[in-house]
């Protein structure tokens, strides 16, 4: 299935999730895809618990469930769910598989503090949209300290604070120790889209527009990382057709390995949050 961003691919998330379906698969060693063709979320297996990577909107909590069963996992071997940002297509279901999963979830301090803004909700709720997601709120556990890794199992997740997309975004760098010592690192910028990096969002919202010079110096430092695997928060962002290239995993395990996807990608999403700037819109 092509990656697609489109209204009628967001209308279907919250009218008919089913059509946005994608049937899980595994995109490195111990990483799994369990989005669907609009967000992206990955499962972690890191061999004493699991790690979700987001939750997508609460309408599609089910089939994130069912792809964990696919997977011959089971819901409550999730520990830790991590959060990208404060957007609702990525933290629509976390209360949900809290309860579900009794795990921890964790949330950039910033971004919890963005949630609970007044005008910066106020923004949010003016900005396009083609559909409404339902809300359901949730408890953050634990916030993010750049300085100190998640580690389970033979899992270490080294997170970075990249504001733009929203004050709180997060990236992550999940390096995953193989048997021979070696590692292999799989990397999610947490929010690239550049529609919150406008001069009149951050007017409406009352974020200073420092930030998206923050976001591209971000991209540009960040993109000098050696990444083997190049993670999307929506499939749609991935430098090249995601899904199309997940269709030869079966015939080469390392199919979505590329040294060049997460320096291409970082480069794209700066240039266009530069061109944005030079608008002044």
């Amino acid at each position: 299935m092509s990656a697609v961003s489109s209204s009628d691919v967001i209308l279907a998330t919250g009218d008919a999730p089913w059509k946005v379906a994608v049937t899980p698969f595994r995109v490195m060693d111990q990483i799994y895809y369990i989005g669907n063709v609009w967000v992206g979320a990955y499962l972690i297996d890191t061999g004493e618990g699991l790690i979700l990577l987001d939750t997508m909107c609460a309408e599609t909590t089910y089939l994130m469930v069912d792809a964990i069963y696919r997977l011959g996992y089971r819901p409550e071997q999730i520990r830790y769910i991590l959060l990208s940002h404060a957007h609702i297509d990525h933290v629509g279901g976390a209360q949900m598989l809290k309860q579900l999963t009794g795990a921890k979830v964790f949330l950039s301090a910033e971004d919890d503090e963005f949630r609970h803004n007044e005008q910066a909700l106020h923004a949010e709720a003016a900005m396009p949209a083609d559909v409404f997601f339902r809300d359901y709120p949730y408890e953050v556990d634990c916030h993010y300290d750049d300085r100190k890794p998640i580690e389970l199992g033979n899992v270490r997740i080294d997170t970075r604070l990249t504001p733009g997309h929203t004050p709180g975004v997060t990236t992550f760098l999940i390096h995953v120790r193989k048997e021979d010592g070696s590692e292999v690192t799989a990397a999610m910028h947490g929010g690239v889209g550049v529609l919150t990096m406008s001069d009149a969002y951050f007017a409406q919202a009352g974020i200073p527009s420092c930030l998206r010079d923050r976001f591209i110096a971000d991209c540009e430092d960040m993109a000098n990382l050696k990444v083997d695997v190049c993670l999307p928060s929506h499939p749609a962002h991935y430098p090249g057709d995601f899904f199309e290239l997940s269709k030869s995993l079966h015939k080469d395990p390392d199919a979505l390995v590329d040294y060049t996807a997460w320096r291409r990608f970082l480069t794209d999403r700066a240039a266009m949050a530069r061109k944005l700037a030079e608008k002044k819109t």
